[in-house]
């Protein structure tokens, strides 16, 4: 895990793009990761420039959980 980087997300969805840290060029993410990182709370992509891959995590804090459960209950 030490030769990737890792960004965790708290509360928040994946970028639409990404700048990778290895060749600092921009990388569109696929119309699957979205769909991948809140299945398994994390996604993998690599760059398209440069090969390096890239690891995104969620974490949800128990504000964001509570507040989701009131929503869905008081619809």
């Amino acid at each position: 895990m030490s030769e990737i980087d890792v960004t965790t997300l708290v509360d928040r969805s994946l970028p639409k793009r990404w700048t990778c840290p290895h060749c600092g060029k921009q990388t569109p993410m696929d119309s699957y990761a979205e769909e991948i990182f809140l299945e398994f709370f994390q996604v993998l992509r690599q760059c398209q420039h440069c090969g390096y891959i890239h690891l995104w995590r969620l974490e949800l804090t128990e504000e964001f959980k509570r507040k989701t459960i009131d929503m869905i209950l008081n619809q």
